[in-house]
C-alpha cells in the first residue's frame, strides 16, 4: 500500500479520517499503541449530525442497530421536574441522539475501514516525529522491538490529549482545569422514568446526568464530587446508590455497576490545527468537559472536514491551500464548544436551589416558544454549523435591481424571490435534506458524499435563456472538473428540455420540494461540498461567478 498519510490512533476520529480518506481513493497508515481495541464505554453519546456523518460514509445502518434511542430531555431542581422537552422538530433525518458505547462505535468503523481496504496496526507506537524535510518522517515502533523510518505526504495526529504530534507542533495546549473532581459510571438503573429519557439532577448535594446507553436500563450517569471526597475513594455501587439517591431525591437507584472513572475535567485547544504537513484532530487539538457529550461528535466531524480536502490536494484536484480551510474552519467550533461545555458545567456546580429551579424554568418557558426551541436542539444537535473561510461564499443581486411582480418570461428575481433566497441555508451552513419526488433518489443526501454537487435551480419561469445558462455552467463543470464536481439541474416541473437533461441529470421537482426548501422561487444555484456543507450559493444564475468561485476551490 503506497500510504501517503499516517493517521495516528484508531479511536473514533482516526477511524473516521482513515474510512473517508479510502472512501475517497486515498490510501492511508492508521496506528495505534494499544495492541487491542479497549472495552471501556467512554464516550456514549452520538449526536445527529454525527449520524449524518455516519450515513454519507456508508456504516450508519450498523451504528444504529447497535445504539438505544434517546428519545426526550427531562430537567429536574430538587426532585421536581422543570422541563420535558421531545426530541423532534429538528431539520434533520434523525431526530434523536443516540447512546453507544465508545468500544463499539470503534468495533463498527474498524470493520467499515476493512471494507474499504484498510486495517489498524495494532501496538504500533510513533516515536518520534521529523517534519524539516518535505515530506515528514515518522520514527514508528513495532511490537516485535522494530524501528521504522517511514515518510509520508502528510502526518495526522488522532492520538488524544497527551498527543505526540501536538509535541511535535511545539503549540502549548493552553487553558483550565477545574477543581471539583468529576465521575462516569455505567449503571443498570431501578427507577419508573422512561427508559429512553436523558435526564439532568440539580440539587443542593450537587448535579447528575442520567444517560440511556444499550442494554436494559444500562444508564451513563456523571457528575460532580465534593470537594472533600476522599481522594483515594472507589467508586463502588454503595458510593453510586448514594449520589444517585440524594441527587434524585430517591427517584432512581441503581445496580450492576460496571466502567466507571473519576477525573479532573480540563478545558484546552491549540492556537492552530496544521503546521506544514503535520495536522490535529479531535482531542489532539482540543479537550472539554463531557457536559452535553459533544467531544468524540466534535473530532468526528473534525475528520470529515479534513477528509475530502486532503483526498483533493493528494489527488492533484486542488491546491494545499486548501487545508488552510480546515483550521479556519473548524478551530472556531471547538473553541465554541469549549465555552459551551465551560459554562454548562460551571452551571452544573451552582447548589442554590432557588437559582437552579429559575434556571429549569426559564428553560421550560422558553422551549415552549418553536423557533427557541429549534434553535436548542440545533445546536444541541450540531446542526448549527457556521464556517467561514476562503471557499466559503455567496453572490447575491441587489434588492433594488428585483423587479415588483414574478414574471414567468425573465429569469431575474421579483422581490419575493429575491426576498425567498436571502431566507434560504446560507453559505457556510450545512445543506438540509429534502424529499425528491422522481427519480432514483428518495433525498437530496442520496447524492451527496464523495464530489462537490452543484444543484442548479430552474426556479418558476420557463425561458430559453435560462435553460442555456444552466447548459453552459453544467458544460463547464463537466470539462474542467468532472472528477471533483458533479452537476443536477433542479427543474419545479415533471420534465425538461431534451437539451437540459443532455448537459447532466435532471432531478424533476413538480412538487417544489426542493426548491422551497432552497429558497428557489427564481434561477439560482448551490455548490454543495463532498462534507454536506454550502460552499458557494448565488443568485441570479451566472456560469461565470460560478466558474471563478471553483476556480478559487479547485485546480
Amino acid at each position: 500500500m503506497n500510504a501517503q498519510v499516517l493517521v495516528v490512533g484508531a479511536g473514533p476520529v482516526g477511524l473516521t479520517l482513515a474510512c473517508e480518506l479510502f472512501r475517497h481513493g486515498v490510501p492511508c497508515r492508521v496506528i495505534d499503541r494499544l495492541p487491542a481495541p479497549h472495552a471501556q464505554s467512554r464516550a456514549t453519546d452520538i449526536q445527529p449530525r454525527t449520524l449524518e456523518v455516519f450515513n454519507a460514509m456508508g456504516c450508519l445502518e450498523d451504528i444504529l442497530s447497535a445504539g438505544a434511542e434517546r428519545s426526550n430531555v427531562a430537567m429536574f431542581a430538587n426532585g421536581c421536574k422543570t422541563l420535558d422537552l421531545p426530541l423532534k422538530g429538528a431539520d434533520t433525518p434523525f431526530c434523536s441522539v443516540l447512546g453507544l458505547a465508545q468500544s463499539d462505535t470503534e468495533r463498527i468503523l474498524e470493520a467499515h475501514l476493512a471494507s474499504l481496504g484498510g486495517r489498524v496496526e495494532r501496538g504500533v507506537r510513533l516515536a518520534h516525529v521529523d517534519a524539516r524535510s518535505a515530506r515528514p518522517l515518522a520514527v514508528l515502533l513495532h511490537p516485535d522491538g522494530r524501528w521504522q523510518e517511514p515518510a509520508f505526504d502528510w502526518i495526522v495526529g488522532c492520538d488524544g490529549a497527551s498527543s505526540l504530534v501536538r509535541r511535535a507542533i511545539g503549540d502549548p495546549f493552553e487553558g483550565s482545569t477545574f477543581e471539583e473532581r468529576f465521575f462516569l459510571a455505567d449503571v443498570t438503573l431501578k427507577t419508573d422514568r422512561p427508559e429512553a429519557e436523558m435526564s439532568l439532577w440539580t440539587s443542593a448535594h450537587g448535579a447528575m446526568i442520567v444517560l440511556p446507553i444499550p442494554g436494559p436500563r444500562r444508564a451513563r450517569i456523571f457528575g460532580d464530587l465534593d470537594l472533600d471526597t476522599d481522594p483515594e475513594a472507589e467508586l463502588d455501587e454503595a458510593a453510586c446508590r448514594h449520589l444517585l439517591a440524594t441527587r434524585t431525591h430517591g427517584q432512581i437507584d441503581c445496580a450492576d455497576i460496571g466502567w466507571s472513572s473519576i477525573f479532573r475535567v480540563h478545558t484546552r485547544q491549540v492556537a492552530r490545527y496544521r503546521d506544514g504537513r503535520l495536522l490535529l484532530a479531535g482531542d489532539a487539538s482540543h479537550i472539554h468537559s463531557p457536559a452535553g457529550g459533544h467531544g468524540m461528535n466534535t473530532g468526528i466531524q473534525d475528520a470529515h472536514n479534513l477528509a475530502w480536502k486532503l483526498a483533493l490536494v493528494l489527488k492533484g484536484l486542488a491546491d494545499e491551500a486548501l487545508i488552510d480551510t480546515y483550521d479556519a474552519e473548524r478551530r472556531p467550533v471547538g473553541r465554541d464548544v469549549l465555552s459551551e461545555t465551560d459554562l454548562e458545567t460551571r452551571m452544573s456546580l451552582w447548589r442554590n436551589t432557588f437559582g437552579q429551579e429559575l434556571i429549569g424554568g426559564l428553560m421550560a418557558l422558553s422551549a415552549l416558544l418553536p423557533p427557541v426551541r429549534r434553535k436548542l436542539l440545533a445546536r444541541q444537535f450540531e446542526l448549527d454549523l457556521h464556517y467561514k473561510s476562503d471557499i466559503i461564499d455567496e453572490a447575491h443581486g441587489s434588492l433594488l435591481d428585483a423587479h415588483m411582480l414574478p414574471s414567468d418570461d425573465d429569469e431575474s428575481p421579483s422581490l419575493s424571490q429575491w426576498r425567498a433566497f436571502d431566507r434560504g441555508p446560507r453559505a457556510g451552513t450545512r445543506a438540509p435534506d429534502a424529499p425528491l419526488s422522481l427519480g432514483p433518489h428518495a433525498s437530496l443526501f442520496e447524492l451527496l458524499g464523495l464530489h462537490h454537487v452543484v444543484l442548479l435551480f430552474d426556479g418558476a419561469a420557463n425561458t430559453d435563456a435560462g435553460y442555456e445558462a444552466m447548459i453552459e455552467a453544467a458544460e463547464q463543470i463537466a470539462s474542467r472538473w468532472s472528477l471533483a464536481a458533479r452537476c443536477f439541474a433542479v427543474v419545479p416541473r415533471d420534465s425538461a428540455p431534451t437539451s437540459l437533461e443532455r448537459a447532466c441529470p435532471v432531478i424533476l421537482d413538480p412538487s417544489g420540494a426542493l426548491h422551497a426548501r432552497y429558497g428557489a422561487d427564481a434561477a439560482c444555484l448551490y455548490v454543495v461540498r463532498p462534507d454536506g456543507v454550502i460552499g458557494y450559493r448565488a443568485q441570479p444564475l451566472e456560469p461565470d461567478a460560478l466558474i471563478r468561485w471553483f476556480e478559487r476551490t479547485l485546480l
